[in-house]
């Protein structure tokens, strides 16, 4: 079904559709887990912001909701602290109002805080009009955390009229099941809420029958990566980090501390960097091999959580040592002329000896006067060479890192923990 509302310039909305899998989202143990604020999409549990003298009298307020580690069902629980006339609660659509038999929420208000509840309803006779059954039920809650269930509790009705609010007439005062069981069945929706007086409350635990949502914080995922994985002693390397909520979506206020390891040991902090705007980058110059994290702490906000290793692999200066050749300890091997060797016709007497060339091939006698004792040039020597240049270690592989919901005319935008956007909660 559709449900419209228009009440002077302020419109709310909701869409939904009645029947399968709507009414039926959980997990196979009841229980629903709410990072953030986001609810799984196609949920028929929202949150709702309403006002607590009429389903249409809701007055101008910013919310700024805030995760508590104080939980009556798992590890967090929402908090809100209102400033009077308005309620925050739990928004439940249901495909018949007659067969719903819970719906409501776990709250704690440690100076004790009042709210209300509202049944909205349109049964077979009305369709195709603009009128709806409207149930408003007074609540109140104190001390520690409270379960509080709207069905079981006696609601004043009438018809509103839901383009302008306006009301039609109303009816005797009954519950939800003596009311349906007189006037008929129907798709609807209840709101349970609490902040009328504007004492601060937390929130938890929103039921609807058999399912139960669990507020919790926001789901950090942290992610890095880096420039290279390898690197000469000193060299650069740009480390970057991701900080998301699980939904892509950033972090109000999330920071992120990068951490080093060498030789297997501990960690220890590099340093500190915002993540709320964006992947932030930190650059290392490692000395030696070294594995690095990226860590979001422990907060109230979200549990702690870490990015996966990156290992930057330092190359070692090179130790070979430079190669010579000794010096020659004896005569040179190579041949020479004897003293009286014949002079070869066309040389000249008394010219002086040619020193062969060092090559691959056996060196040309040279001619010589029989007065006259050629000499050769060693054909093995060497000078010392220069040490050979220092290779570069191979590279590593570094290891991997790691519905718009349906508006109601009771519901409103419930805010996001740190004012951050978190997911729809109702119009």
């Amino acid at each position: 079904m559709r449900i419209t509302a228009l009440v002077g310039s302020l419109v709310i909305a909701a869409t939904t559709v009645v029947g399968g899998p709507l009414a039926s989202a959980g997990a196979a143990d009841g229980s629903v887990t709410v990072h953030g604020l986001r609810f799984p999409l196609g949920s028929p549990v929202q949150l709702s912001f309403v006002g607590c003298d009429g389903l249409y009298s809701r007055a101008p307020e910013t919310l700024a909701p805030r995760i508590s580690t104080d939980a009556d069902l798992g590890q967090r629980s929402v908090a809100y602290d209102l400033a009077g006339g308005n309620a925050v609660g739990t928004l439940a659509y249901v495909d018949s109002l007659a067969a719903t038999t819970h719906v409501g929420l776990d709250v704690k208000a440690p100076g004790g805080t009042t709210g209300v509840a509202y049944a909205v309803y349109q049964p077979a006779a009305m369709r195709g009009t603009a009128t709806l059954w409207v149930g408003r039920a007074s609540l109140a809650a104190a001390g520690g955390w409270t379960p509080v269930d709207a069905l079981g509790r006696s609601f004043a009705w009438e018809r509103v009229d839901s383009r302008t609010g306006t009301p039609l007439g109303g009816a005797a005062s009954a519950t939800v099941a003596d009311f349906t069981a007189e006037h008929g069945d129907g798709a609807g929706f209840v709101t349970v809420g609490f902040g009328c007086d504007g004492q601060s409350f937390q929130i938890d635990a929103l039921r609807l029958d058999g399912t139960v949502d669990d507020l919790e914080g926001f789901d950090a995922q942290v992610g890095i990566t880096a420039s290279a994985d390898a690197v000469s002693a000193g060299g650069r390397v740009t480390l970057t980090g991701s900080l998301t909520d699980g939904f892509g979506g950033r972090i109000p206020q999330g920071t992120l501390i990068l951490e080093a390891s060498t030789r297997g040991g501990g960690w220890s902090p590099v340093a500190v960097v915002d993540a709320s705007g964006g992947d932030p980058q930190v650059e290392v110059s490692p000395t030696e091999t070294t594995r690095y994290r990226f860590r979001f702490a422990d907060r109230d906000l979200a549990p702690g959580s870490e990015s996966s290793t990156v290992t930057v692999t330092v190359a070692a200066p090179s130790m070979s040592p430079a190669v010579t050749s000794p010096p020659p300890s004896s005569p040179p091997s190579s041949p020479t002329t004897a003293p009286d060797t014949p002079t070869p016709s066309g040389s000249a007497p008394g010219s002086p000896a040619a020193s062969p060339v060092p090559s691959t091939t056996t060196p040309e006698k040279s001619p010589t006067t029989p007065s006259q004792k050629p000499t050769s040039t060693p054909t093995g020597s060497t000078t010392p060479s220069s040490p050979a240049a220092s290779p570069t270690a191979a590279a590593t592989t570094r290891s991997p890192g790691g519905p718009s919901s349906p508006r109601s005319p009771a519901a409103g935008v419930a805010g996001a923990p740190d004012d951050a956007a978190a997911g729809p909660a109702g119009g």
